[in-house]
């Protein structure tokens, strides 16, 4: 999905372009008995989203979240917090690309996402790490076939993207190999 998301504006585009009307979104409190109250976020988690890690701003991550979620079909987000009785320190996109869920293979039988996870796999530069299914959460879209493992919608495009992709490649061939095919002139031609 990354070379395809890359390579064929017709697919970029729209990921980018709902990931950024995604990414200006503000983050309130509504509650659950009053669905008319709506409050502003607690100062520590107006902290946390603003900066939600070392490297992104609120809407670097909220974009990226987006984009990896729509072109894999899948998302994890690697939460760093010391207990569970206070705000996380940090919170981290995954590539999907190099990350996988170890399935424990009990679905049915399950009450919580560790009966049906064992963990999460980070595979980067030849080392896998492995994480605690308490430290992600994974999104995803999901499949018709399984509701566990998301997919992309970009496998369901897979003709109108070959027949994009060889259009660009004829196109890049008759440019590159024949140069110029006319030219635009207001002159007129002389007999």
């Amino acid at each position: 999905p990354y070379q395809l998301v890359n390579s064929i504006p017709e697919i970029s585009i729209p990921i980018r372009r709902i990931a950024s009307m995604f990414a200006n979104g503000v983050f309130k409190l509504q509650s659950e008995s009053d669905e008319k109250t709506i409050k502003p976020l607690p100062e520590d988690l107006q902290k946390l989203f603003k900066k939600p890690n070392i490297t992104q701003s609120q809407n670097e991550w909220l974009k990226q979240y987006l984009m990896q979620l729509q072109a894999y079909g899948n998302q994890y987000q690697k939460i760093n917090q010391p207990s569970k009785m206070v705000v996380p320190k940090s919170i981290i996109n995954l590539d999907p690309s190099l990350t996988s869920p170890y399935l424990t293979g009990k679905y049915l039988d399950q009450i919580d996402m560790s009966g049906i996870v064992e963990k999460y796999v980070f595979c980067e530069n030849n080392r896998e790490l492995p994480i605690p299914v308490n430290e992600v959460i994974w999104s995803r879209i999901v499949d018709l076939n399984s509701p566990l493992v998301g997919k992309s919608l970009i496998s369901s495009l897979q003709f109108p993207i070959s027949g994009t992709e060889l259009a660009y490649k004829y196109l890049n061939a008759i440019s590159n190999g024949k140069g110029a095919i006319g030219i635009l002139s207001n002159n007129k031609k002389k007999k």
